[in-house]
């Protein structure tokens, strides 16, 4: 099996990064209807919490390097939860 391009990587994590930041657009209460991972759903408050736009950015790099290890069904159970996130992203990886 081939392994990925550095630049598939690279667009998988900007992807997932995305995802991470539409996550975290939506309301506290309809994030605990997910099924996510405690870690996870810590990194997402903590991204609301913060004002710094340097700060929001290694949050959502963080967010994302979480989101690597969750499987994409899971993923997939939340768009499908969440008609308004960007189901485009998704599909990307």
């Amino acid at each position: 099996m081939e392994t990925p391009s550095k630049s598939q990587l690279k667009r998988e994590s900007a992807a997932l990064q995305e995802i991470a930041v539409a996550l975290s657009s939506l309301p506290v209460k309809q994030l605990m209807q997910f099924t996510l991972p405690e870690n996870l759903y810590a990194a997402i408050i903590q991204y609301k919490q913060i004002s710094s736009h340097g700060a929001q950015h290694r949050q959502a790099k963080y967010i994302g390097k979480i989101m690597r290890d969750i499987e994409l069904e899971v993923l997939q159970q939340i768009f499908k939860q969440a008609p308004q996130l960007p189901h485009q992203k998704l599909f990307k990886l």
